[in-house]
C-alpha cells in the first residue's frame, strides 16, 4: 500500500506540474498532498476523509496534515482551480 500511496502522490504532483499550477507559499500542505489525501480516502478508506487524514498524517507521509475544517475548505478550492480555472476569477461570480 505504501508504494500505491507514493504513486498517487507522484501522479498528483506530475498532473499539477503539467497544468502549470501555482501554489501559495504560505500553505502548510501542498495541493498535491491534499489531492493525494482525497484519493487515498476514495481508494483505501471507503471515501472516509478522516481515516485517510489519520493514516497519512504521520511523519512517514505528511507531518503537516491540515485540520478537518481546513482540509474540507481546501479540497473544493483545488477542484475549482485545477479543473475549472475560469471559475477562480471571483469567489461569488456566477458563470453563464
Amino acid at each position: 500500500m505504501d508504494d500505491q500511496i507514493l504513486a498517487i502522490y507522484g501522479l498528483c504532483t506530475d498532473f499539477l506540474t503539467a497544468r502549470h499550477h501555482a501554489e501559495d507559499r504560505k500553505q502548510k500542505m501542498t495541493d498535491a498532498e491534499v489531492m493525494t489525501t482525497a484519493l487515498v480516502a476514495m481508494v483505501f478508506c471507503g471515501g472516509n476523509f478522516e481515516h485517510a487524514r489519520a493514516r497519512l498524517g504521520t511523519r512517514q507521509y505528511m507531518p503537516t496534515m491540515l485540520s478537518r475544517g481546513r482540509f474540507n475548505r481546501r479540497l473544493p478550492l483545488i477542484r475549482d482551480g485545477v479543473f475549472c480555472p475560469k471559475r477562480r476569477k471571483g469567489i461569488f461570480q456566477v458563470l453563464p
